[in-house]
């Protein structure tokens, strides 16, 4: 089994985003099995936890664990990662661990910029905007951009999977994945200058309100470094929400979802494990 660390940027708080509102992301990962019925993955879920110094030590040291996929949900609104934190999940990175960042709208989780490359996919309010200064408006007048609005929480979007299909975005039976979890505060991914050759775009979704495509997901492929090191597998998110729990049944309204959102889910574990 490859072990796998599922990890919040905020201390538990029962009144804010925590490790217990990604239950069911959890519970898929630690239930996909290899052609034996044997477990893949051996999932820890976590909230951040500080020593006197105010980092946590699970990540400072996450390239000396056994872990070999991180996946972040940077939920904070003002601190964030250390920079000793970030200086661990940099070597985790360099040495081959696979990482999965997602985060929230505005400024929502903006400690994940200063990791290496990686990072600077994510796009936030007062740190490295979105390229294009006609994208920085949000779609809400409560939410700072940037903000798209693709669908009220609980509900799915269509999205759209650019060609060459990514194989992130494909189901078992070879179909494409249309839909997935929604949010009415997407946040903003992009491919930085520095990446193009290993980086790409791999779905877009569209605002409801103002009707504008806007990137879902960034996926990073793994690459030497200029030592001859193998970097891990990333892939920049938009949307935390995306891997959280949602209320209702969504399947009955939009048949097809759940398939399509598990398979997302899968598809990640899997493409960074290899």
């Amino acid at each position: 089994m490859q072990p796998i660390l599922l990890k919040t940027t905020v201390p538990h708080r029962p009144d804010n985003w925590h490790i217990g509102h990604f239950g069911r992301l959890a519970e898929h990962l630690r239930a996909l099995t290899d052609e034996h019925g044997a477990p893949l993955f051996a999932v820890d879920a976590r909230d951040r936890v500080e020593d006197e110094r105010g980092n946590d030590p699970e990540l400072v040291y996450i390239a000396q664990s056994a872990y070999r996929q991180l996946w972040l949900f940077a939920v904070e609104e003002e601190d964030g990662l250390s920079f000793a934190d970030l200086m661990g999940i940099n070597l985790f990175r360099q040495q081959g661990g696979g990482l999965l960042l997602s985060r929230g709208p505005g400024d929502t989780g903006a400690s994940l910029y200063l990791l290496d490359t990686v990072g600077a996919a994510q796009c936030f309010n007062t740190v490295n905007p979105e390229a294009d200064p006609d994208r920085r408006c949000s779609d809400r007048d409560d939410q700072d951009w940037p903000c798209y609005d693709a669908g009220a929480a609980g509900t799915m979007q269509s999205i759209q999977a650019l060609e060459p299909v990514h194989s992130l975005l494909r189901r078992d039976d070879g179909r494409v994945i249309r839909q997935l979890p929604a949010s009415p505060t997407e946040g903003a991914v992009e491919v930085p200058e520095t990446a193009g050759q290993f980086a790409r775009v791999i779905a877009t979704g569209q605002s409801r309100r103002s009707g504008r495509a806007f990137n879902i997901a960034v996926a990073f492929e793994r690459r030497e470094d200029r030592w001859g090191e193998l970097v891990g597998r990333a892939v920049a998110e938009a949307s935390f929400q995306r891997f959280s729990d949602f209320p209702g049944d969504p399947e009955a309204d939009f048949p097809g979802a759940m398939a399509d959102t598990l398979a997302y889910y899968r598809n990640i574990a899997l493409w960074l494990r290899a």
